[in-house]
């Protein structure tokens, strides 16, 4: 790999070690691909694990209510809809706490 340094105006090749090759056979042919630095410290998605230990869980027959990311597979209630306009013409928008919000997870947990 090499790449250009414009405030330099010049070619930089990074350091052999800054990468991982890996050699597999496709079609015939051996191909070298390689895996950065910077590739290699991605971490598995929260939200794909979340997913995958939620249908684990409801093929159990485990009772899920999946808050996980992903299309719904019911139409949103006409009440939340009306309480989401609601909270938007306020102007008050915020990010929720990572763990969630704690009046909504009591709620769940009575329902369940």
């Amino acid at each position: 790999m090499i790449l250009f340094d414009p405030g330099r105006r010049r070619r930089i090749r990074p350091p052999s070690s800054c990468s991982i090759r890996f050699e597999h056979v496709q079609g015939g042919k051996v191909k070298t691909m390689s895996l950065s630095q910077l590739a290699r410290t991605i971490k598995e998605s929260a939200t794909l694990k979340l997913n995958e230990t939620a249908a684990q869980l409801r093929e159990k027959g485990e009772p899920i209510i999946h808050l996980g990311g992903g299309e719904p597979k019911t139409k949103a209630p006409i009440d939340a809809i009306i309480n989401c306009v609601a909270l938007l013409n306020t102007g008050e928008i915020r990010y929720t706490p990572p763990d969630g919000i704690p009046a909504l997870k009591k709620a769940i947990i009575r329902y369940t």
